[in-house]
């Protein structure tokens, strides 16, 4: 992650393409994992976008942590297998 300049770079990526180019990058036969929260301060719902993405084109993605208050951030984990 390159986290410099990252709120611009979130601002011009379209969460749809994002969403694709990761998974047709994703080796075959490898887990996606991915952490968010939606409604991020800063970040709007882009989180909570890109997790609708991939569940639409990988709908098998299990929520192996939910964002129940118990950790610091609130953030949900969700693993999305090939």
């Amino acid at each position: 992650m390159d986290w410099v300049n990252y709120k611009q770079t979130i601002d011009r990526t379209d969460v749809g393409s994002f969403a694709q180019e990761m998974l047709a990058r994703l080796p075959a036969g490898r887990t996606l994992w991915l952490v968010y929260r939606n409604g991020y301060p800063g970040f709007g719902g882009d989180c909570g976008y890109l997790y609708s993405w991939l569940n639409l084109l990988r709908p098998s993605g299990e929520t192996v942590v939910g964002a129940n208050g118990h950790f610091y951030e609130f953030e949900n984990l969700v693993r999305f297998p090939n």
